[in-house]
């Protein structure tokens, strides 16, 4: 497959190929999805455990696609691990993804969901971010999930790769 962007935005590189994943908890990540995958191709909400995905040290992410009447598919953050709390400074837990108070997590974050439920594939998310006047290079890798009862895709998880380097942020002041 194509290693193309399909789009490309303020230092965002979302990528329907995952053959250049370059974080190893991301390759173990998407190797766990693959094996895990059930007769519909895809699977179930199981496989986003917290537990069973404890290798990815907390850096995982749950989101619901909650169907939209007329408006396709909204995404809600259903659980976020802590070390990603503690880089944002906030837990959004429960919030809607295109209201981040991040404008490119706003607009990237659902395109780049959206493209995993469509496809029905993993979505490679490569970013550069400037964090506190310093850039770094962050990884993300989208995950669909079936409904074992519907065989609907209605939940994804996120592995979200932050170098080691980048700042916490105090509780309260976001990314």
């Amino acid at each position: 497959m194509s290693r193309e962007p399909q789009t490309t935005e303020s230092g965002y590189e979302i990528l329907v190929s995952t053959m250049d994943l370059r974080h190893p908890l991301l390759r173990r990540l998407l190797a766990g999805w693959l094996n895990a995958a059930g007769p519909g191709g895809l699977p179930d909400h199981d496989f986003a455990d917290p537990q069973r995905l404890d290798y990815m040290q907390g850096q995982i992410v749950i989101f619901d696609a909650v169907p939209q009447s007329g408006a396709g598919l909204r995404f809600r953050y259903r659980f976020v691990g802590a070390p990603l709390v503690a880089r944002r400074g906030r837990d959004v837990t429960g919030t809607w993804m295109d209201e981040h108070t991040d404008a490119q997590v706003a607009r990237i974050g659902p395109q780049a969901c959206g493209t995993a439920v469509q496809s029905r594939r993993p979505v490679h998310v490569r970013a550069r971010r400037e964090i506190e006047g310093k850039s770094f290079a962050l990884e993300y890798l989208v995950l669909p999930l079936i409904n074992a009862g519907s065989g609907v895709i209605d939940r994804l998880a996120a592995g979200q790769i932050y170098p080691s380097d980048v700042p916490t942020r105090p509780a309260g002041d976001s990314l």
